[in-house]
Order: C-alpha cells, then sequence, then structure tokens
C-alpha cells in the first residue's frame, strides 16, 4: 500500500534488507542520530524487532522525511521518526496511517504504541489515547498508547 499527499510518498518494506543501501545507510545514521541517545540504545539492540518488523519510509521531494515500523508480534507502532526538517507537514500522518491500515491486514482491532511523553500530544492528534500510568524508561518518561484500528 502506497499512500501520497503533494509531495509525500510512503514505501512500504516487509524487510529492512529490501531498502536500497544508500537509503537505509541514511535511515540507520538518522535514528543514531535522533532515537538511540534519547533511548540509550545501539542499532544491535533493535536487531530482533527490526528484523520482524515491516518498514515504512516516507520521502518528501524525494528525501528522506521519515521512518516507521510496524511490529506484528506485539502488535506495535515503533521506531517513528520524523527528520526536523520534515516535522508538521503530515509526513507523521502518513506513516501513521500506513501502519494502521497495514494493522488492519493483520486483522488486528487496535494498534500499540509506547510514546514518549514528548510524542504523547502527537500521537493523540492521530487517534491515540493513553492508557495505563505513565512509565520512565532508561530516564525517559513514557506513555502506553492505542488507537482503534477503524
Amino acid at each position: 500500500m502506497i499512500s501520497t499527499t503533494p509531495r509525500i510518498n510512503v514505501k512500504r518494506f516487509s524487510r529492512f534488507t529490501e531498502i536500497e543501501p544508500s537509503l537505509s545507510q541514511k535511515i540507520t545514521a538518522a535514528r543514531e542520530q535522533y532515537l538511540f541517545p534519547v533511548e540509550g540504545n545501539k542499532l544491535s539492540d533493535y536487531r530482533n524487532s527490526d528484523a520482524r518488523s515491516i518498514h515504512f519510509v516516507a520521502g518528501y521531494n524525494n528525501q528522506l522525511a521519515g521512518y516507521v515500523q510496524y511490529d506484528p508480534k506485539l502488535n506495535r507502532l515503533r521506531q517513528m521518526l520524523v527528520l526536523p526538517d520534515f516535522q508538521g507537514i503530515g509526513i507523521g500522518k502518513n506513516l501513521v496511517d500506513e501502519v494502521v491500515a497495514e494493522a488492519k491486514e493483520h486483522a488486528n482491532k487496535e494498534l500499540l504504541v509506547n510514546a514518549w511523553a514528548a510524542s504523547q500530544g502527537f500521537y493523540t492528534k492521530t487517534g491515540f489515547v493513553p492508557y495505563g500510568a505513565p512509565y520512565e524508561s532508561n530516564c525517559i518518561m513514557c506513555q502506553k498508547m492505542r488507537r482503534l484500528c477503524n
């Protein structure tokens, strides 16, 4: 499934290894710059979940703009990343929409995400609601959230 709005293109990959090497290197560099320092992890910590996840890559005017994973085993949206220069133009919403559609394809009625507190507002705008108490993970406040896949 491919979603497009003006200049935004989202592509689905069943495996990370299907992504063109130069693009996968840019994704890895972006994850290492924007996600891993906050989470306190490194790429090797995600080897198993990366292998079982479905990957979505957002482009804007032929540039890497965002990335997200859907982990069908956990039914979770994971590793959401919209590069700073592309925030606020619909990249994140397009990525979430693709993951919701993928969760539906897997016959799931809801989708889960463990959101950083700083990104909870974004997830709320895209239809997620919090459940359970906020918690701390690697010194980051987080909130479990879910969204119906309707």
